[in-house]
Parts: C-alpha cells; sequence; structure tokens
C-alpha cells in the first residue's frame, strides 16, 4: 500500500469515525433538552430548518476559504443545480410520511421496519450506482439488518415520535435528522388498517435509501471537478427551501407567536451543531466512500447509544441488546475483509497521447483509487486522466466498447 493509498484510507477512516460518533451523541442530546414534563420548550420542527442553515453556512465558509484556482462555481450549469434539488424533496417527503406511519403503527413496529432502509440502500446501490455485492457483502448486509432490527425489540417502546431514536428519522437532505415533530400514537389499530402503516413504512426505507444512493450518485458524477463544498452548498440550499416551507405551512401561526428560535438553550445549540457536523461527515462518506459505508457507521452508532444507555443512563440490559451488538460488530467485520463492490460492467482504457490533448478536450483529473467512483452513464467515450503511482496516465472510457484507437487498450474492472 503506497503513500496516497495510506492517505485515502485515513480520510475515509476519519469521516466514518466522526459521522458514527456524531450520530451516537445525537439521540442523547436531543434528550437531554427536554424539559420536565418530557416535552420540549422549542419548536422541534424548526430545529431541521435551523441544522440546515447551519450547514449551509460551514460549507460556504470552508467553500471560500479554498484557493481561487480550486473554486469551479462559475462553471455550474442550471441543470446542476437542479439536480440536487431530487434528493431535498426525496426527504422532505419521507419526512413528512412518518406522521402517517405512527397514525396506524406503533413505533416499535416502525422502528423494526426502518432496519429494512438497509436491504434498500443494497438494492439501489446495484440499481442506481451499478455496483456488484459479493455473496459476503450481501450476507453482511442482511446480519447488519437482523441486529439492527432486533434491537427495538425490547427498546423500542414509546408514546411519541419524539421518544424514538432521531437516527431513523430523515427530515434533512443529509439523511439523518434530529428534527423530531411530536406525534400522538394511536395505540393499537385494527388488522384492517394497519397493512397502510406497514406499506407507508416500507415506502419510506425506500425513499430513504434512494435519497441516499441518488446523494451519492450526485456527490460524485463530476469526480473532483467541483468541491464537496460546493455540492453542499446546493444540498443544503434545496434543504433550507422545503424545511422551511414545511415550517411555515405546518407551524407559522406558531412561528410567528412565539418566534422561530423560542426555546433554545445552550443545550439545544449543541445539539443543533452536533446535527450540522454529522450532516456534513456523512455527505463525506457518500463522496468519498458509499452508502454501504454509512448504513454500517449508522447501525454501530445506534449499538453505541443503547450501550451508553444501559452504563450510564439506567436502562436495563437485555439479551437481545449484546446479540444485536454481537451481530452488528461481526456483519461490520465481515464487509470489511471483501473488496469494494466493484462496477457492473467493464471498462476499457485507451491512452491518450499527452496532457495537453486531453485538457483541450475537456479531460478531468480522478485519482487512481477512485476510479471505481466513474459512472458508467455520464463517463461513457469520455477522456479522464487517472493518477497512477509512477505518473497520470490518460485514458479514455469507453464502456461496453473495443476501444480500437491505442495499441495498449485493455478492459478491466474500475
Amino acid at each position: 500500500m503506497n503513500t496516497r493509498q495510506l492517505g485515502v484510507l485515513a480520510r475515509d477512516g476519519w469521516y466514518v469515525l466522526a459521522a458514527t460518533t456524531l450520530m451516537t451523541l445525537q439521540p442523547l442530546l436531543t434528550s437531554l433538552t427536554r424539559n420536565a414534563d418530557g416535552g420540549y420548550d422549542y419548536l422541534a420542527v424548526s430545529t431541521t430548518f435551523i441544522v440546515e442553515i447551519i450547514k449551509f453556512l460551514i460549507s460556504l465558509s470552508f467553500y471560500f476559504a479554498l484557493p481561487a484556482a480550486s473554486r469551479s462555481h462559475q462553471w455550474l450549469t442550471r441543470w446542476d443545480v437542479l439536480q440536487f434539488a431530487t434528493p431535498a424533496f426525496i426527504y422532505f417527503v419521507n419526512n413528512n410520511m412518518i406522521f402517517i406511519i405512527l397514525y396506524y403503527v406503533d413505533s416499535v413496529t416502525y422502528q423494526i421496519l426502518s432496519s429494512l432502509k438497509t436491504v434498500a440502500t443494497g438494492i439501489l446501490f446495484r440499481l442506481v450506482l451499478k455496483r456488484v455485492l459479493s455473496e459476503v457483502q450481501i450476507i453482511a448486509i442482511l446480519l447488519l439488518t437482523c441486529g439492527a432490527a432486533n434491537s427495538q425489540v425490547p427498546t423500542g417502546v414509546a408514546t411519541t415520535c419524539d421518544e424514538m431514536s432521531p437516527l431513523l428519522l430523515d427530515g434533512n437532505v443529509t439523511y439523518d435528522s434530529a428534527d423530531s415533530p411530536t406525534v400522538q400514537e394511536p395505540g393499537i389499530r385494527s388488522a384492517e388498517l394497519a397493512w397502510i402503516g406497514v406499506l407507508a413504512a416500507l415506502v419510506a426505507c425506500l425513499l430513504s435509501a434512494l435519497g441516499g444512493v441518488y446523494s451519492e450518485k450526485l456527490l460524485k458524477k463530476d469526480g473532483q471537478m467541483h468541491s464537496i463544498h460546493l455540492q453542499n452548498m446546493l444540498l443544503y440550499s434545496w434543504g433550507i427551501l422545503f424545511n422551511g416551507f414545511a415550517l411555515v405551512t405546518r407551524d407559522g401561526a406558531r412561528v410567528y407567536q412565539m418566534g422561530l428560535m423560542h426555546g433554545y438553550s445552550g443545550v439545544v445549540w449543541v445539539m443543533l451543531t452536533n446535527n450540522a457536523f454529522n450532516g456534513l461527515a456523512i455527505s463525506a462518506i457518500l463522496k468519498y466512500a458509499d452508502n454501504i459505508v454509512r448504513v454500517f457507521a449508522h447501525a454501530a452508532a445506534m449499538m453505541l447509544t443503547l450501550a451508553i444507555e444501559v452504563a450510564f443512563m439506567g436502562h436495563a440490559a437485555s439479551v437481545q441488546l449484546f446479540i444485536s451488538i454481537a451481530t452488528v460488530g461481526l456483519s461490520t467485520l465481515l464487509y470489511s475483509r471483501t473488496p469494494p463492490p466493484r462496477p457492473a460492467v467493464t471498462t476499457t482504457f485507451s491512452a491518450l497521447p499527452d496532457e495537453k490533448s486531453a485538457a483541450g478536450r475537456g479531460a478531468r483529473v480522478v485519482p487512481s483509487e477512485e476510479k471505481g467512483m466513474l459512472d458508467a452513464d455520464t463517463d461513457e467515450g469520455k477522456e479522464v486522466l487517472v493518477e497512477s503511482a509512477p505518473g497520470p496516465e490518460f485514458v479514455r472510457i469507453t464502456v461496453g466498447g473495443k476501444g480500437t484507437e491505442a495499441a495498449h487498450s485493455h478492459t478491466e474492472y474500475l
């Protein structure tokens, strides 16, 4: 393993560790913001809107701290901007579906069904991003799903949506919101109506996975042409728009009467800051790793949160908890010992003569360890500069083609 590969591994590991830690703290900090009656002195629906603004401002400051040569906003097209509205809208719809779900099923059922996000992510990972999971990776993902679902059996008793783990909510475009709208549980609905809640929960799982996978596709589709900070700004600007719309239409009167930040204490601001940096860390995972890594980090955070509650907050330990921790740990170890998912198509590399000719035809730079991020649809027939260990290597990508231009053409997986 060379120095560049070690650097990439360290970078990705840092983002995963940061996201796991911040997701672990998320529900704990949320619980600390409750008042003596178990409710909240602030409008919970406003937290998502504020977090989106914080993430946008952080990304804006990071972006303009870059050298002028590294800023590419002038090359953005209208289509580039509009595409980021898709994941924002998906999560906007998904967040509001929770009201429908909890009207028909209890939160225990919802939490267990939410574990199917992992399976849905694996399926869409194959269909949308065209990545092939090995049999071992599929088994690891199924084990992870079972472990996450099992952990909720003894701990999912809740009377309001607020008492559910915020890790299961998707109230902003960074896929793991702290927004916890208060919803009165319906109790036990009749079996004839429960299927509506189950169906809605399954649709929510699919939407959550689709939002994450589509966001990964957008973040990676231009390689390193655009900074992650610029892409985050596009993502969060749409998040501000959609969540602002929800805030005004759902609680506009209360915001006008009480103020947007009514009841915001120091602990609340710590929670919001944690959630904002959590969103940024997840975005980095999607940009530099993938959605499968994200769901493993999410499951690990869930187990760590439950363990902290048992160790320090007086929650009762259970056999299910230990089984869940062991299952999630085993699935993580199993997945980590396999190579990253490979593309579903082979690619022909045809050598180009020199850097000048490639740059003159709009080539872009892709580090060699990020070959797997190239999209088979958008990169077909494009020239790409691939950095290799001894020096840069210019290639032309032709998906499914024979590459007749160069004498040194060869076919391999990206």
